[in-house]
């Protein structure tokens, strides 16, 4: 009893799919209890509803006075259909009425509240529970330009999550994390997030939080000005905002917040040390985020030096010294010593020292000198300047020279040693004899003097004011020798001149001559004269001739004259009929003017004149005739003539061709040519290859072919065997009759013939055809071929014909005759007139242009007497005759009735086509045709009496047809009865997996195409391995409900037709989704690997794990509920995700972790202490594999310092000491491991040895004993490996410091020599000592002792000498002398030995 009623609503992106069950009713007493329940996974509603007083339900009641219900354990967020349906015979007391108003009221997330008004509502209602709001909003992984947002749904679905922040900025995602980027850094954002259901509209309250960003890194710190006690320091304003800066020195008093609004970028640092170094970061703060920038090393200025003055000076040199700057004891520091002259344009000159005194070399004498000393601290910052004047005694003057020379005279000109010091004097002193002038300018003249003689003279300057001489400048003074007399030039050949010339009356023996060409000197001759070869033939020249003394020369003497000039060569002379062109090639050399003349008979006829050119051409001279040509060269005086040339003018051509042909030969003629009746001539005569020579004016040809043409062409011979132009004319030889002349087809209007031609060439050959018609009317035809088809003709008449060859030019052979008939036309009209089955009556016309010559036969076939089949045709034949030739034919046929044929049909399992086969009839046949229809539409093939079979294609698919078979013979048809058969149905198209879920499965399909609706439904099934199921219906669309997570179904659809014909199916297989993991945790990480564990899923084979990073994408498959991922990127951060996934690869809902791998540590740490330079340890390293965030290190126990390069120098240390230097790699996650190195410090040039720090506790004739104390060496620059001493008596030639590496090469034997004043007498290892006392080591200068190459030889008795002592932190040997160039070593003051001589202080 009562109706059962399944309301099924799904909800999957928008689209709802519906399906009602209806049971038949079972009896009045089975009528159930209301019930009702919800399946929130499903959206399904299920209602009983059953005629008692009240109803008891689950989460809901009713009776049938109510008219609500509030329904309860809905999902938020989720969608759903109701219906209340009830039949009279269930529920008498209860009706329905499509006319009830149904308000649905949402009670709360999971329940609403139903009422209606009326009767139970009919239709469809549908309402969307609002989704629950997120929980658990929070931020993590801040950058400077992006957050991560996390969030929560507790309860409920959600199609997707709006998230908002800022102005108009929204996203949407389906996940329940976003990573949001593109942000401004140091900004404070609130982050909004609302859950959307799934009828994508109704929202959920929105979640809130605010988070700032975090502040952007400041870059680019710059020092705007620095002092020895405060720092200005600025940097570039950051992307973002920043509520304040925060400025740290290290070793400062640290910096208040630079909270200005804005805040401002820059700041000053005040009371801090000069020339130290500082570290310095400014760090970004927004709220409570702050972002430091990386450690900038700044430094303040140091101090300047103290009591800056000249201890010594020479005429090439300044020495200075001066004291430590105050306040910077402990502090290492380098001085730049700059000096410039008051010379213009000298340049600055700058040195670099480390102790506190210099000498300063290679300057200019007699100048003044700005001298400036600064301190230059750390980072090469330098203190203000201390400066003084000073001045060097002056040089020699400069660019003496001598002009103005005459032959008793010389003057001298220079230029003070310097320009910018005045005043000066100056004394000139000459040899030979001597004498001596003073002169306080720059310039003298010496007067008088001897011509062509060489004298010394010098030049001295003197410094007025502290009357000190420079040195000697010297140069020879000479005077001018006297020029040559008499100069004469006389040709020699084309290209050389012959000079000569008296001497002058000074002659000397050392005398020479320079001869000029044209101002250009080219040679010197010791003689009085001189041949000049390679000149220009016929060219003017200028000859100069100098005397040579001494290297002056004396005045010159020119004289001009000619070259002589060449013939003319290469000429040609090329004539016309009239004319003749002479051309030639220039001599070489310079020519003025040409001279051509022509001659006839060695007569001049004409002579033309050029300048410029190499042409002349002469007229109005006789054809074929010979002449001669001379070309006359002229340059100035000179004239030369040319060799000889002759040639000839061509004849006149010939007069215009007279010419009789034959068969085999040719009499040709000609008019004599014009203006050669004089001139001794002849002809010649070609045709085809054939020449002839020709006295007379006319020629007569034989043995030639016949109907040949032929080139003929005449032309004159004139003087020197010259040709004239042709005279050409063509013509042919007439061919020969044809033959064989036969006829070979004819019609009703033409006849055709053929005929044979037996001349060897025929090319070009045509035939004429003349004839004349019955009427009496001549007609021509002319054909290029021996047959030819005559058209227009009279029917059945005679026709004489003549042929005639002809060759292109027409020339024409003689006639040949032949005579020919025309064929009779059909009779017309012909009639049959059918007696019975066995007889035929014909009747017929006149065929057309009939005449009394034409009679008629007659021919019968395909007849057998009485007896006829159905369907067989008699054929008569009607024939015209005439001159013995039948006409076309004229056919008729008589018919019987053909047979009837029966078809069958069959659709051969295809949805398009029918195929239709039948039996051939008894009897005669002309086509079948083949009718097919169906309801509103039909077609009709013809088919040949031969087929058998016909398929029809492109039909309709599920479609009834209809089909008739008609034979045909001529008119008669026959038609059968109709058959009927139907296609079968298209199948559906490709099937889609609109939802699937852990549950269920939504299915869609292409519909079948191309049928007409209502006409078929759809078979679905689905199987698992344990289940089949069945269903039929019209729709494309099928949601399966109540399945198993991850478990595979195949499901196949099928369309069904008319006559129960089902098309191939479609199938799928499908896999619902397997929940998905949980407790996702990270157990371990490394520089590349991540470890991962998560609890196990049931019915699932194994798991997807996938790896994200910025650059790729991976994924891998285990069975295992762990896996460690290798491979991976150092310091990398990775978002990575598992799924559970089933044998088909179906996958869960993937949950996510971002982790970050250890940083790997650096590679090849590389360290190195560099020597002559500051104490310093450089240290580099390769780029870890990778990425990184910076660098961490430390030096000993020192503070731990950041950078983002790969070196880093320490500065600030010791010489030659061991440090440890500890380094590691910053990341996004760990840091790396602690990459550590110990390196030393490296050397430098030793501290200058302390001279006070020696005595001399013994003197000897030829020794002396010097006491060397324990604090004459420091070794804070390396350890002091050697010392030495250098001696020097007489003269110090080591005081110029460039030299004192040569002066640590000079041995013993060098100053016993006499080779050098200084040398090194003793080197000895530190730590060797002939002293009685630890604390002092003895060195005895003279006694004897080597070492390498050096000797400690005995010195001179009763000599006076000085002595250094020499340091060496480090001390190379080459060829057993010390290595200057690899050495490192320092020189102390020269200590002045006792004596009583007086020797100058150094």
């Amino acid at each position: 009893m009562g109706q059962h009623f399944l309301l099924q609503a799904s909800v999957f992106r928008a689209t709802v799919l519906f399906a009602v069950l209806v049971s038949i009713p079972r009896g009045h007493s089975e009528c159930a209890v209301c019930q009702y329940k919800t399946t929130p996974t499903t959206l399904d509603i299920t209602m009983f509803v059953g005629d008692s007083s009240s109803c008891s339900v689950q989460n809901a009641s009713i009776t049938n006075t109510q008219h609500s219900i509030t329904v309860t354990g809905l999902l938020p967020g989720n969608t759903y259909y109701f219906k209340i349906n009830c039949s009279v015979v269930c529920c008498a007391n209860l009706s329905t009425n499509n006319s009830s108003n149904l308000t649905i009221t949402h009670s709360n997330a999971t329940s609403v509240y139903l009422n209606w008004t009326g009767q139970f509502p009919l239709i469809n209602q549908s309402f969307t529970l609002r989704p629950e709001s997120v929980s658990n909003l929070s931020v993590h992984s801040i950058t400077v330009s992006s957050v991560n947002l996390n969030w929560t749904l507790q309860n409920g679905i959600s199609l997707y999550y709006k998230v908002v922040w800022g102005v108009n900025l929204l996203l949407t995602t389906n996940q329940t994390s976003m990573l949001i980027s593109q942000l401004a850094p140091g900004t404070k954002y609130t982050f909004s997030v609302t859950s959307v259901a799934s009828d994508n509209h109704t929202e959920g309250r929105t979640a809130e939080i605010s988070q700032n960003t975090n502040p952007a890194q400041v870059e680019n710190i710059t020092v705007l000005n620095s002092s020895n006690s405060s720092l200005t320091v600025g940097w570039a304003v950051p992307l973002g905002h920043v509520d304040s800066y925060i400025v740290s020195v290290s070793g400062a008093e640290p910096n208040a917040p630079l909270s200005n609004n804005p805040p401002i970028n820059s700041s000053v640092i005040s009371n801090l040390t000069a020339g130290h170094v500082y570290n310095l970061t400014v760090t970004t703060t927004s709220g409570v985020l702050k972002n430091s920038s990386n450690i900038v090393s700044v430094a303040t200025k140091p101090n300047p030096p103290e009591a800056f003055q000249v201890s010594g000076q020479t005429d090439v040199s300044i020495s200075l010294l001066w004291f430590k700057p105050l306040s910077m004891d402990g502090v290492t520091v380098s001085y730049e010593v700059s000096y410039r002259s008051n010379q213009p344009r000298v340049n600055l000159t700058s040195s670099h020292i480390n102790s506190l005194n210099v000498t300063l070399t290679n300057l200019f004498p007699g100048s003044q000198y700005n001298i400036t000393v600064v301190t230059i601290g750390v980072k090469n910052l330098r203190s203000s300047y201390v400066n003084l004047l000073a001045y060097t005694a002056p040089n020699a003057v400069q660019h003496l020279s001598v002009s103005a020379v005459s032959t008793n005279s010389v003057n001298l000109t220079w230029l003070s040693p310097n320009e910018n010091f005045s005043p000066f004097s100056y004394s000139i002193n000459i040899s030979s004899p001597d004498q001596t002038f003073n002169t306080t300018s720059n310039s003298y003249q010496i007067t008088p003097l001897q011509p062509g003689t060489q004298y010394n003279c010098s030049v001295r300057a003197l410094i007025i004011a502290t009357n000190i001489f420079g040195p000697s400048q010297l140069i020879q003074c000479n005077t001018k020798p006297l020029p040559v007399t008499n100069l004469a030039a006389s040709p020699v050949g084309t290209t050389e001149m012959r000079l000569s010339w008296l001497r002058q009356s000074d002659y000397k023996s050392s005398y020479q001559y320079n001869v000029s060409v044209n101002g250009e000197q080219w040679i010197q001759s010791t003689s009085e004269n001189a041949s000049v070869a390679n000149l220009v033939a016929g060219n003017n020249y200028t000859f100069t001739v100098q005397t040579v003394a001494n290297g002056m020369s004396s005045d010159s003497v020119a004289i001009s004259a000619f070259t002589g000039l060449g013939k003319a060569s290469n000429i040609s002379a090329v004539g016309t009929t009239q004319s003749m062109r002479v051309e030639w090639r220039p001599p070489d050399g310079t020519v003025s003017l040409y001279n051509v003349k022509i001659l006839l008979n060695r007569t001049v006829l004409k002579s033309e004149k050029q300048t410029n050119v190499t042409t002349v051409v002469f007229s109005d001279l006789t054809p074929g005739t010979q002449y001669d040509v001379i070309v006359t060269s002229i340059s100035g005086p000179i004239r030369q003539n040319s060799d000889s040339v002759s040639n000839a003018t061509l004849p006149t051509p010939p007069g215009k061709l007279e010419i009789d042909p034959s068969t085999n030969s040719l009499n040709v003629s000609w008019a004599q040519p014009l203006d050669m009746i004089s001139v001794s001539h002849y002809f010649q005569l070609s045709y085809n290859n054939s020449v002839l020579n020709c006295s007379q004016n006319y020629r007569f040809l034989t043995g030639l072919s016949a109907g040949v043409q032929y080139n003929i062409s005449v032309r004159t011979v004139g003087a020197m065997g010259y040709f004239s132009s042709l005279q050409y004319n063509t013509i042919y030889t007439k061919p020969t009759a044809v033959t064989d002349v036969r006829v070979i087809g004819y019609t009703e209007t033409s006849i055709t013939l053929s005929w044979q031609q037996h001349d060897v060439q025929q090319h070009g050959y045509s035939y004429q055809l003349n004839f004349t018609h019955p009427n009496g009317t001549a007609d021509q035809k002319i054909v290029g071929n021996t047959t030819v088809q005559l058209l227009s003709l009279q029917s059945a008449s005679r026709y004489n014909i003549s042929i005639a060859t002809q060759t292109a030019d027409s020339t024409k052979s003689d006639l040949q005759y032949i005579t020919a008939c025309s064929k009779p036309f059909p009779v017309s009209s012909v009639t049959p007139d059918v007696l019975n089955v066995s007889a035929v009556k014909l009747s017929w016309s006149h065929p057309q242009q009939y005449n009394n010559g034409i009679s008629y036969q007659v021919f019968v076939s395909n007849c057998t007497e009485n007896n006829l089949q159905p369907g067989t045709l008699c054929q008569f034949s009607v024939y015209s005759f005439a001159c013995g030739i039948l006409g076309q034919p004229v056919n008729i046929s008589v018919l019987t009735k053909p047979s009837t044929v029966i078809p069958k049909l069959d659709n051969q399992g295809s949805n398009h086509s029918l195929l239709v086969t039948w039996d051939h009839p008894v009897g005669g046949l002309d086509m079948y045709i083949l009718n097919i229809s169906s309801e509103g539409w039909s077609s009709s093939k013809n088919l040949s009496s031969s087929e058998h079979n016909h398929t029809f294609s492109q039909l309709k698919a599920a479609t009834v047809f209809t089909v008739t078979l008609t034979t045909v013979k001529v008119n008669f048809r026959e038609t059968s009865h109709s058959v009927k058969m139907a296609t079968y149905p298209n199948r559906p198209g490709e099937i889609k997996i609109l939802l699937k879920s852990n549950r269920s499965l939504s299915f869609q399909w292409d519909e079948a195409e191309s049928m007409t609706a209502g006409s078929f439904n759809y078979s679905l099934t689905y199987w698992p391995s344990y289940n089949t199921s069945q269903y039929l219906t019209p729709k494309n669309t099928f949601l399966l409900d109540g399945l198993q997570s991850g478990t595979p179904y195949n499901v196949s659809v099928a369309t069904v037709g008319p006559m129960g014909f089902q098309s191939d199916s479609i199938r799928v297989h499908v896999t619902t989704k397997p929940d998905p993991v949980q407790n996702l945790e990270v157990g371990s990480t490394t520089i590349n690997s991540i470890s991962l564990s998560w609890a196990k899923v049931e019915r699932v084979p194994k798991y997807l794990v996938r790896e994200y990073s910025e650059k790729e994408e991976k994924n891998t498959t285990t069975i295992n509920n762990s896996m460690i991922i290798h491979s991976l990127t150092p310091s990398t951060l990775y978002n990575i995700s598992v799924q559970s996934s089933t044998s088909d690869n179906t996958e869960g809902e993937a949950v996510w972790k971002q982790v970050c791998t250890d940083a790997a540590p650096v590679k090849n740490v590389n360290c190195m202490g560099p020597n002559l330079t500051f104490p310093m340890l450089n240290v580099s390293w390769i780029s870890p594999p990778g990425k990184y965030q910076g660098f961490e290190f430390k030096l000993n126990s020192s503070d731990t310092k950041m950078t983002f390069n790969l070196s880093h120098t320490f500065t600030g240390l010791k010489y030659n000491t061991l440090y440890k230097v500890m380094l590691w790699t910053i990341g996004c996650g760990k840091n790396s491991t602690v990459e550590s190195i110990t390196c030393m410090t490296g050397i430098t040039k030793p501290v200058i040895p302390k001279i006070t720090s020696v005595n001399i506790s013994e003197l000897q004739y030829n020794k002396f004993t010097l006491n060397l104390q324990s604090d004459i060496f420091n070794d804070s620059n390396g350890p002091v490996l050697y010392y030495g001493v250098l001696v020097y008596s007489d003269t110090n030639d080591c005081s110029d410091k460039k030299k004192l590496d040569q002066c640590l090469l000079n041995t013993y034997k060098d100053w016993k020599a006499k080779k050098c004043s200084t040398f090194l007498a003793v080197v000895r290892k530190q730590g060797q000592t002939g002293s009685r006392n630890a604390q002092t080591q003895t060195i005895i200068i003279g006694d004897e002792t080597e070492w390498e190459g050096y000797q400690n030889g005995e010195l001179n008795a009763k000599g006076t000498y000085n002595f250094a002592v020499i340091a060496f932190t480090r001390l190379e040997i080459n060829n057993k002398l010390v290595d200057v160039s690899n050495s490192y070593y320092s020189i102390s003051e020269f200590y002045r030995s006792p004596s009583h001589c007086q020797r100058t202080q150094w």
